[in-house]
């Protein structure tokens, strides 16, 4: 092996052995880096997408949202993590009474499906029964409380309306959301689209069933956000912080 191939390997085993695996944060959730900030689940309760946000304290107690993909707001969670790996929360609506339980698992360090949660969803009052299945996607690095701020929660209203909106082909609901000039792209090539008239001109071809396959298959709940706005679809559409959509990547 040359000097170089071993310098490399020797570096590379130094990388992985500084950065935790993607599956370790998932898998330990009360660790030091993870406390206090949000872990970002996507899946389904029972036949509903939905995606979640749990934050995790330093002695087991938990406090998370969640929402459902065609559902207008979100949820409240609370409740604990086991030593042994058991999810137990309680969802609230709003004034604070309990509707729901969730009663799931979540496996440790070295398990195959450390990146899941998987139990049931209890009803309070009729006890209906849904299958919860959700998947580690990311962490948005922020606590629970950035989520309860008014300019996130504006946002994400305008998320939940806009997609509604394009998945009904609702034209001038759809372009009513736009900040204008919109950047769009028009035969493989970027625009900004300046005029409600002139997106509705080009409308089909902005407005695509691939790119609305996109919409359809995301939850605009707990949104990811960074410096430019906030993302829906994957980065399909993005938000400015007014809630206006400044980019549709078509």
């Amino acid at each position: 092996m040359s000097f170089l191939v071993r310098s490399i390997a020797a570096w590379s085993g130094l990388l992985l052995a500084a950065v935790p695996a993607h599956s370790a944060i998932a898998c330990d959730p009360v660790a030091a880096h993870m406390v206090g900030i949000m872990s970002l689940y996507q899946g389904t309760i029972g036949p509903y997408p939905v995606r979640m946000g749990l934050q995790f304290g330093t002695r087991g107690d938990v406090t998370g949202l969640y929402g459902y993909a065609a559902g207008p707001g979100r949820l409240a969670l609370a409740g604990r993590l086991t030593p042994d790996g058991r999810l137990i929360l309680t969802e609230s609506v709003a004034g604070g009474r309990g509707s729901a339980r969730f009663v799931a698992r979540m496996p440790g360090q070295g398990d195959a499906a450390c990146q899941t949660i998987s139990g049931t969803w209890i009803a309070a009052g009729t006890g209906r029964r849904l299958a919860v299945r959700l998947r580690y996607s990311d962490t948005s690095f922020r606590p629970l409380a950035y989520y309860l701020r008014p300019g996130d929660l504006r946002v994400e209203r305008a998320a939940v309306a806009f997609r509604a909106a394009a998945l009904a082909g609702h034209r001038r609901a759809v372009v009513a959301a736009l900040r204008d000039p919109v950047r769009v792209s028009l035969g493989g090539r970027g625009s900004r689209l300046a005029r409600p008239a002139v997106v509705l001109a080009h409308y089909a071809a902005i407005f695509t069933p691939v790119f609305l396959a996109r919409l359809r298959a995301d939850v605009p709940h707990l949104l990811f956000v960074r410096d430019q706005g906030f993302m829906l679809g994957g980065g399909a559409v993005w938000f400015d912080r007014a809630g206006k959509v400044i980019t549709l990547n078509n």
